[in-house]
């Protein structure tokens, strides 16, 4: 059955904004993040506006205004009542209008009950319309709530609008859409120096001290520019009430039920999926793909106490309900060599087979990208295996002067790129984006900054403090210390522990960086053209990854340390659990790790071909204001650094031996490893400045 969209890409919300003169700079900058029309509502006082960037996104009735952005699901158990409308099913903003409209007051903390009990990075405005009398004066206000997931993935961008009129707000999706309307005489939005800082120290940002003991925002790398904390909600403010957002759930992973008790009934007619191919035409090999020797699965690392089984077919249960309700709105799923892609397919072919509907699988156009050849080989091995419609996608080409709009941020979509040729209808894809991350536990180990505890950050302050100092000298005094913004985190997360007994406070620290913060050197950052590098864009596009479905995040924030330890550990039971079809196991995967902790074969990996991007100019004139920010000895070695080492990575031991005077000088204040750390984050931090000027 097919359910109506009504979801947005991005949204746009203003309140007192009509005497700012850069109000129409920000409508522009706002329908510039999609070729598509937009959808403006606007309330009868004047004071209250809604934009999206898709067409029929915005639903009212005669008292309410609904405008939902993102993917939401299991938001029809959450809210109860009859799911159907006619021969179609309600769709989140149409349920949300209908319980709006149901209900004689607004109660925030009713709606906020139910909203934890949603799934998927969506953001929600709910507008209580205002009342003109016959002159046309004002009797009732407008009233606005905007709220976003209890995880806090949908970025929601807010910052004051006017310092003359404290009820002066914009909210949006898209943080370029308020750089005009604080732009100070024409120029950019001031840089929050404090972020910065974060950034240059840890190779990521996390969103500033003292933002609240309750994590209500993040600030971002621009002054005054704050975005909502995870489970939080924007109310318009109200004569006397100076609070204007708030947090709807008890702590950072809390949610309405103890959802990791739930247990889900097995998957049905496993033996069907297994008999989809006769047994006879299940080759190992493929052509052009070599096959390592088999290796054995590593020892556990907690042999003396090892940790208890999980419940593998309960995790699979939470993904394949996500895939299931995403069904209805995707036309492209990824294909890949590796593990997150295979069982996304496991997922659809046991949904095929419980249905009993051939043709599940059909619609769909499995997708790869070109960059990686072994990929390409194998997806097309597994798509005629399954008989699955496949095609090759050539990657987006990653350099400086289109930065913004592609790779790794989100690309401008064309009508015919954005909707389907045979109806007006916005295309979605599926996608296996986290699933190594978090599934697999691979967060720790990719992150810029693994810290599990109080004891590890106290060792690193000694060597985090002389970067601090070394970049900005004297200035570091004004600034906040990078470390004591660390501790208050994880002092939050710690509380929050409390709260939720047994919730890893590492795995939640992982998860907050690889969803929210604004800058990040997960895997090489910017200058690596990293899709992490900037992570809260990843929920502004039309992909739907359903590996930071609510339930499963909140089993595997339960789980131990020792469960989440080594790598993949806990992927390669699920995959040995029974839920993956057999045929499956036997093609092979060029993941190594997943191969090492199942009996799938291992795929040698060919070399990707690699698309440098280009680096920023250090040209003394244009970056006269950044460079005096920082202390000579590391902007003169950082430039040096950059012009003198041009490949993606600067080799410690090639630095150890450069006799030039302003490597010599950084290198020896923080030693050769840091100081190409150093020097590439300034690069990638560049590349951010710039990519505002392109």
């Amino acid at each position: 059955m097919s359910t109506p969209h009504h979801h947005s890409q991005h949204t746009l919300a203003l309140t007192n904004c009509q005497s700012n003169e850069n109000v129409k700079e920000v409508i522009g900058a706002f329908q510039r993040t999609s070729d598509l029309p937009c959808e403006t509502w606007a309330d009868v006082t004047g004071t209250l506006m809604l934009v999206s960037n898709y067409e029929h996104c915005l639903l009212e009735d005669s008292d309410w205004v609904v405008l939902a952005a993102g993917f939401c699901y299991r938001y029809q158990g959450a809210f109860g009542g009859q799911s159907e409308l006619g021969a179609e099913r309600l769709s989140f903003a149409q349920t949300v209008l209908r319980y709006c409209r149901g209900t004689n007051s607004f109660l925030e903390e009713d709606l906020a009950r139910r909203l934890r009990r949603c799934s998927g990075h969506f953001s929600l405005h709910i507008i209580r319309k205002g009342i003109l009398d016959d002159n046309g004066r004002v009797i009732a206000s407008p009233r606005l709530w905007v709220f976003n997931d209890p995880f806090g993935f949908m970025p929601v961008y807010f910052a004051r609008a006017s310092d003359a009129d404290e009820n002066a707000y914009i909210l949006t999706s898209s943080i370029d859409c308020i750089k005009p309307l604080i732009e100070i005489d024409g120029n950019q939005p001031q840089l929050d120096w404090d972020i910065v800082a974060e950034y240059l120290v840890f190779g990521t940002t996390l969103g500033g001290k003292n933002t609240g003991s309750q994590h209500l925002f993040d600030r971002t790398m621009y002054k005054n520019i704050s975005n909502l904390g995870p489970g939080c909600y924007f109310k318009s403010p109200i004569e006397g009430d100076t609070k204007v957002v708030r947090r709807y759930v008890q702590c950072y992973g809390a949610l309405e039920e103890k959802l990791h008790e739930e247990r889900c009934p097995p998957a049905k007619n496993k033996s069907t999926i297994y008999s989809q191919t006769n047994p006879s035409s299940r080759p190992r090999s493929i052509r052009g793909v070599q096959v390592a020797p088999t290796t054995k699965s590593p020892p556990m690392r907690y042999s003396k106490h090892s940790p208890k089984r999980p419940d593998t077919e309960v995790m699979f249960q939470f993904i394949k309900d996500c895939v299931e309700e995403a069904r209805s709105y995707i036309h492209h799923v990824a294909l890949t060599g590796g593990g997150d892609t295979r069982l996304l397919l496991a997922c659809l072919l046991a949904l095929q087979a419980e249905s009993g509907d051939a043709g599940f699988t059909s619609d769909l156009v499995f997708q790869t990208h070109s960059q990686q050849s072994t990929d390409l080989l194998i997806a097309r091995h597994l798509a005629k295996l399954f008989k699955l419609k496949h095609t090759r996608v050539t990657p987006l080409e990653r350099s400086a002067a289109n930065l913004h709009n592609t790779a790794p941020l989100r690309r401008k979509r064309s009508r015919l790129a954005c909707f389907s040729r045979k109806s007006d209808e916005v295309e979605y894809s599926l996608h296996g984006r986290f699933g190594t991350e978090f599934l697999g536990c691979l967060c720790f180990y990719k992150s810029p900054l693994d810290v599990r505890g109080f004891d590890e950050i106290e060792q690193l302050r000694c060597d985090a403090e002389k970067w601090f100092t070394v970049i900005f000298g004297s200035a570091a005094e004004s600034l906040q210390n990078p470390v004591d913004t660390l501790m208050e985190r994880y002092e939050q997360l710690e509380q929050d522990k409390g709260a939720v007994e047994g919730m890893d406070a590492a795995y939640a620290f992982q998860l907050q960086l690889y969803t929210r913060c604004n800058l990040s050197d997960i895997y090489g950052g910017l200058r690596k053209g990293s899709w992490f590098s900037i992570p809260s864009t990843q929920f502004t596009r039309n992909q739907i990854t359903p590996f930071l479905d609510n339930r499963l995040l909140h089993y595997m924030l339960n789980l131990t340390e020792a469960e989440k330890h080594e790598p993949y550990e806990l992927y390669g039971k699920l995959y040995q659990s029974g839920v993956i079809p057999q045929m499956m196991l036997e093609v092979p995967s060029n993941n190594k790790l997943l191969t090492l902790h199942t009996q799938i074969p291992r795929a040698v990996k060919k070399s990707e071909s690699r698309v440098r991007v280009k680096m920023p100019c250090f040209n003394v004139q244009d970056n006269a204001e950044l460079r005096d920010r920082f202390q000579a000895v590391f902007w003169n070695g950082a430039k040096a650094f950059s012009n003198a080492h041009s490949s993606a990575s600067i080799d410690p031991k090639e630095v150890s031996t450069d006799s030039r005077t302003e490597i010599c000088a950084l290198t020896s204040r923080v030693g050769p490893e840091a100081a190409c750390r150093l020097s590439e984050r300034l690069e990638s931090f560049m590349l951010f400045c710039n990519r505002d000027n392109k």
